[in-house]
């Protein structure tokens, strides 16, 4: 029996050539992919509670990375019974104390094992960037400048800079996903230094907004993170105005992997035996020294834990 097709109507020849135009769209051509997140903008003049030093982090990796990783990146949130991670909320005690808060009532264990889990995710593949202002520091000295210029350049010139080290031999195009902020005094120098840079470096491509809570974009929420301690450990150096590189936190060895090549190459089973030994290590440091009462005694691996007691070299910042 033959069977008469049926007939196509306007709308569904619309939609249908649609779907086949996006395949053409520039993401069809980008293998590389960029998620970012701004912080620390809630003050140009930096003289506001967290806004001393603003940046712009992100992380770079495949497209085809990205797609594994929104499952497993919502799998260790499922794993929790959390809806999402945002930073801001996380570290708020005080938001956190209220019965709307994603981690109300989550103990010190759970909050502890999940920032860990998010942050070794991270640390598997993609490549961490970032560029920051001291816009504080800058203000009371009278510099000119606008600090989030500053630090937006910054960020596009870390993204050449790991460009060249890791993809070496990439001709194609990076796409830009940041998450979405409606501050004009933000967004507007971003769109500012983007088209700059399209100019500077063939490879710089498109620039899109998106939303970090949407399961295609889960990878901002990996950004959230990132910044947030990307600006935190800005701000330090700023603080000992770059003369002394600030130790880093079991947390910024982690989400630093990447930036070693050597690291990044590195199986994941040796980096997660790694931080596991690391961790363990500053639970134990950590409860001696409170029981010695040093309270504000805080623990730095490239100090504190002991690497060739597990047969691990330790020169600088390049270990294991």
């Amino acid at each position: 029996m033959i069977r008469h097709r049926e007939r196509t109507t306007p709308k569904q020849a619309g939609r249908q050539f649609s779907e086949w135009a996006s395949l053409f769209s520039e993401g069809l051509f980008v293998i590389l992919k960029v998620y970012g997140d701004e912080t620390g903008t809630n003050d140009i003049t930096g003289q506001q509670p967290g806004s001393a030093v603003p940046a712009l982090s992100g992380l770079i990796d495949t497209s085809e990375y990205w797609t594994r990783f929104c499952v497993k990146w919502k799998k260790i949130l499922d794993n929790y019974r959390a809806q999402f991670f945002h930073f801001r909320e996380f570290a708020s005690k005080h938001q956190c104390s209220k019965p709307s808060s994603p981690y109300y009532g989550w103990t010190d264990k759970k909050r502890h094992g999940f920032l860990y889990d998010l942050a070794i995710q991270i640390s598997e593949s993609a490549v961490p960037i970032g560029g920051a202002c001291g816009a504080k520091r800058n203000y009371n000295l009278g510099l000119l400048g606008n600090p989030y210029e500053i630090a937006i350049r910054n960020f596009f010139e870390s993204l050449i800079y790991e460009l060249n080290l890791h993809w070496p031999t990439y001709d194609g195009k990076v796409l830009l996903i940041l998450d979405y902020s409606g501050d004009e005094k933000w967004l507007l120098p971003i769109h500012k230094i983007h088209s700059e840079y399209l100019l500077k470096d063939k490879r710089i491509g498109g620039l899109t907004f998106e939303d970090d809570k949407d399961e295609k974009h889960l990878p901002l929420q990996a950004a959230d993170l990132t910044s947030y301690i990307f600006r935190q450990y800005a701000e330090r150096f700023v603080e000992n105005e770059g003369k002394v590189t600030p130790p880093l936190r079991v947390l910024d060895i982690i989400l630093n992997r990447n930036l070693n090549v050597e690291l990044r190459q590195m199986k994941n089973t040796k980096w997660d035996k790694f931080v596991n030994l690391v961790c363990e290590d500053e639970k134990r440091q950590t409860a001696i020294w409170k029981k010695e009462g040093k309270l504000n005694q805080k623990y730095h691996p490239e100090i504190h834990f002991p690497f060739e007691k597990h047969g691990l070299k330790h020169t600088n910042r390049n270990a294991v």
